[in-house]
């Protein structure tokens, strides 16, 4: 299965996103998408797997288009942080409360759990 993008283009407002990307993904091959930050890389793959809407262009999955063929959008399939890790187990969104209590739970079960430890 090759994927072939053609002309693609994102704006969001009046700022030009993604200017005319055009690619094949080859079956079996790697690819890599380089670029600075904010150049499209992830707004590319995103329209690729359909989480946001192009402007305009091409994506198509062995000559069907992907975003009008079910068959072809079920086999495609972008992984990102979000889907291994939702954002209510990631440390750095743990709020205040949950911590305290967390804290609190280790602090009361701490004497019983060094009486049953024999020294």
């Amino acid at each position: 299965m090759s994927i072939e993008v053609k002309d693609l283009k994102k704006k969001f407002l009046k700022k030009e996103a993604v200017k005319g990307a055009t690619f094949t993904i080859e079956p079996e091959s790697i690819i890599g998408l380089l670029g600075r930050n904010g150049a499209g890389k992830s707004t590319v793959l995103n329209m690729i797997a359909r989480r946001i809407e192009k402007t305009s262009g091409d994506i198509t999955l062995d000559g069907a288009d992907l975003h009008k063929t079910a068959s072809a959008m079920h086999e495609v399939y972008l992984s990102s942080s979000d889907n291994w890790f939702p954002r209510e187990y990631k440390f750095k969104d743990l709020t205040l409360p949950f911590i305290k209590t967390l804290i609190q739970n280790l602090i009361w079960n701490l004497p019983k759990t060094l009486s049953k430890c024999s020294m």
